[in-house]
């Protein structure tokens, strides 16, 4: 997004994500010492308010659902899209994962975590399970309920399987295609729109 001329901003509880970001910016010619903050969304970036937001691999890291879309709803523009991933942890793709994963045991404790955190929310992430993590798991009709209920509108929806021969054409599944990919897919993708705006005190 920095790349293509946004202004762009991001916001990570880990310092050595945000250290990544930095350095991968830094890579491209970017300055993004100021754009990438370690923190939370309710205190990061506190003058200002965003067009689109993104939670990509977030949510199964996140205890409370509620509280968490309120607050990315709280620093947004009416008409702002809020575009989340919800992995299933139970999909091909994580069976692949954990049956390459199994293949090559060491038994170390980098293996034992990187093998607790497939099982327990299908993300390859390095072996970093949150001990929060949500109780929703990966349920999508949970995601849709919360959203609703804080008056989200989902405009469009993408299931992918993270698996190249199966997502040629995700937009164009025929009913059935769709039906399995709601199901089987590794992760479903939701863009919110914002039809109204909550002041929340920061």
């Amino acid at each position: 997004m920095l790349c293509l001329g946004f202004d762009s901003y991001g916001v990570d509880p880990s310092p050595t994500q945000i250290e990544i970001a930095r350095k991968a910016a830094e890579q491209l010619g970017l300055n993004a010492e100021e754009t990438f903050r370690v923190g939370d969304v309710d205190t990061a970036f506190p003058d200002e308010m965003f067009d689109l937001v993104t939670a990509l691999g977030v949510l199964p890291y996140v205890a409370d659902w509620p509280e968490f879309l309120t607050a990315l709803k709280c620093r947004c523009v009416p008409g702002a899209i809020i575009v989340l991933t919800l992995t299933r942890r139970f999909s091909l793709f994580t069976l692949i994962a954990l049956w390459q994963h199994l293949s090559r045991p060491s038994f170390s404790t980098r293996w034992r975590w990187v093998l607790a955190n497939l099982l327990h929310t299908g993300l390859w992430s390095g072996g970093f399970v949150a001990r929060s993590a949500s109780t929703a798991g990966s349920d999508a009709s949970a995601l849709h309920k919360v959203a609703r209920d804080l008056e989200l509108r989902a405009v469009a929806t993408i299931d992918l399987y993270n698996i190249a021969l199966l997502d040629r054409r995700p937009l164009d599944r025929p009913p059935l295609a769709r039906f399995f990919a709601r199901h089987l897919s590794w992760c479903h993708i939701v863009f919110f729109k914002v039809t109204h705006v909550e002041t929340k005190k920061i």
